[in-house]
């Protein structure tokens, strides 16, 4: 039995030796393999099981099983959700039928004298009633049902031959028997026995994902022409106007707060955190989807891409140190930088690491394979203490030693009392809030419903070409929706307090996919109370990370935008500001600078 990696282990994957016997290139008719009593309850766990599309996960040589289902009009080989346990009478909802016998087709190919390989993996289920006999050989039965494979090993059991047979319903004792089929096949190599489960047998089409890309592309590109006219008329326009090529124009409402706009806003240190940390998950995003589609995280081992997003997490400690302290001596803070660091560094992982507790509670309560070990537990928390801490510490460091983004003016000491906003200024807003967070949202959707379908329903997911494309789009998205917001419905209106008005502007997608997910736990058709704090948990701390991440996008973008939007101003404010990137205010060197503070300072009083 293989050994679990951490990958496996925090998805609730546990591998498990079962009893069938496998011999290389020796085929096997009808096989008994044990007898189950289900009991005479027609609720039993086997029927719940069943309702509930339960499915069996099987590997060999580390390849999952695919099923193959056949009917009077069609067969059809699925390459996810492994292998049904039965299946439901369209005609009878109570008539519940148990697949007790599978025939294992395996494909191999032989690449020396005595070396093969396997390179496909088959299971197709079948319902039979079995009559049996105790017998005294090692298989313990005696299998009386006439079928072919039974009776003659010489035919492996198929569609037609149990036609005439009773199905095997969910109650009493059940045989479960196997049929084993050795196929050469010469033409599938081992590098491309994957390639059929990774693309699920091409059942997404591949335009359903450029298709969606292209519908936000059109509305991204509507979006970067009305930023393109405001870019013209107001930043290049005075430009020209500096450089007395065309007469001034009228004054604007965004120019009366131009003194007031670089303001440091309220509570830096967690906007600051709340920034590092989204930039510490966004550069993680892009690189775990980078490496699986440039192949670096192999798709074919189990596991390998959760274990691949906790180490790269890890690595981008440094991302978040860096960005952390270079915004919170934007915005003005007092603290030292190494606090600062620390509570960025561990503010997430905390709460993850206390959901990630309280949900080991309730499934160990359960007995659920979600039970992490211990051990795992405390290589995460070495892990995280060893090296996520210290390259943020580095990283804030660095940030330390560079020096400070300065923004093109200064601030006044008195604060401009911000105007009252009409009830047509609030419709618009809530309006374009609504739609930038929908419109940002869907640029991801597609991907993301195929994301949960992959994590919580057993689908393999492969398309990071097309996800590292969205994810692209998406933060191009956030930020031009993040400039148009604050330039028409906060600068236009006077608004100086904007630092947190653009963060939560960002956070609206987040809290958009965390309303999805109760859609889609529908699809579940699950009652039980566990699954769904598990569900929840999970889509709560997936919709927060989202949510920062894109939060730095968006108050990124809006700073980024309003450096240069009132660059085009000389600095003509009083002399009694403050300057934003300072923590202390030195002594002017001479006296005519000291007077004119002074008389500054006298008339304010």
């Amino acid at each position: 039995m293989d050994k679990e990696n951490l990958g496996e282990l925090l998805q609730g994957d546990r591998i498990q030796d079962s009893p069938y016997t496998i011999i290389m290139k020796l085929d096997m008719f009808c096989q008994p393999l044990c007898v189950k009593d289900l009991g005479q309850d027609l609720n039993n766990p086997m029927e719940l099981a069943i309702r509930n599309a339960y499915h069996q996960n099987w590997l060999l040589d580390g390849l999952p099983a695919a099923s193959l289902l056949e009917n009077d009009e069609y067969i059809v080989t699925r390459y996810w959700q492994g292998v049904p346990l039965g299946w439901l009478s369209p005609e009878d909802e109570n008539n519940v039928v148990v697949f007790n016998h599978v025939n294992i087709i395996i494909h191999y190919r032989q690449i020396g004298d005595n070396s093969f390989e396997i390179t496909r993996f088959l299971v197709e289920p079948f319902s039979i009633k079995h009559e049996y006999t105790s017998a005294v050989d090692k298989s313990g039965f005696n299998v009386t049902t006439p079928i072919p494979s039974c009776l003659r090993h010489n035919k492996h059991t198929d569609y037609e031959s149990i036609q005439p047979l009773s199905q095997q319903n969910q109650t009493g004792k059940v045989l479960f028997t196997y049929d084993v089929t050795w196929m050469e096949n010469q033409d599938l190599t081992w590098s491309k026995r994957w390639n059929i489960y990774l693309n699920m047998d091409d059942a997404i089409p591949e335009k359903v994902h450029w298709l969606s890309i292209a519908n936000t592309s059109f509305v991204l590109l509507i979006c970067s022409c009305v930023i393109v006219r405001v870019w013209r008329r107001n930043i290049s326009g005075y430009t020209r106007v500096i450089n007395n090529e065309t007469p001034v124009p009228p004054e604007e409402p965004w120019h009366l707060i131009k003194n007031d706009v670089f303001r440091a806003p309220d509570v830096p240190v967690i906007l600051a955190v709340g920034s590092g940390t989204g930039a510490q998950l966004l550069v993680t995003a892009f690189l775990v989807t980078i490496s699986a589609m440039t192949g670096i995280t192999n798709q074919s081992h189990p596991g390998a891409l959760s274990q691949s997003l906790i180490v790269v997490y890890m690595f981008t400690g440094f991302f978040n140190g860096y960005v952390t302290v270079l915004y919170y001596r934007i915005f003005q803070g007092k603290l030292p930088w190494r606090r600062v660091c620390l509570i960025s560094a561990t503010a997430f992982p905390l709460l993850g690491i206390l959901v990630f507790l309280g949900l080991q509670i309730i499934v160990h309560a359960a007995n659920s394979t979600y039970a992490v070990p211990l051990s795992t537990v405390l290589i995460l928390f070495v892990t995280w203490g060893g090296l996520a801490s210290p390259l943020a510490i580095l990283g804030g460091w660095l940030a330390k030693r560079n020096a400070p983004i300065r923004f093109p003016l200064n601030v006044n000491e008195s604060t401009r009392n911000v105007p009252p906003s009409t009830c047509r200024d609030w419709v618009w807003a809530i309006l374009f809030l609504i739609f930038s967070g929908l419109y940002t949202f869907g640029t991801m959707y597609v991907e993301f419903y195929y994301i949960l379908a992959s994590a919580w329903m057993g689908y393999y997911y492969n398309s990071f070409f097309d996800l590292t494309m969205v994810l692209l789009v998406m933060v191009i998205a956030c930020a031009t929706t993040s400039i148009l917001y604050t330039y028409y419905f906060v600068f236009r209106k006077q608004i100086h307090c904007w630092w947190w008005r653009s963060f939560f502007f960002g956070c609206i997608t987040g809290l958009c996919s965390f309303l999805y997910s109760f859609v889609y736990f529908r699809t579940f058709q699950s009652n039980n109370r566990s699954a769904a704090l598990l569900f929840f948990c999970e889509m709560f701390l997936m919709s927060l990370g989202l949510s920062l991440a894109l939060g730095f996008v968006a108050l990124s973008s809006a700073m980024w935008f309003s450096r240069r939007l009132y660059g085009v101003f000389d600095d003509d404010s009083p002399d009694d500001h403050v300057e934003m990137n300072e923590t202390e205010i030195l002594p002017p060197p001479n006296g005519d600078n000291e007077e004119q503070s002074s008389s500054a300072i006298g008339e304010m009083t």
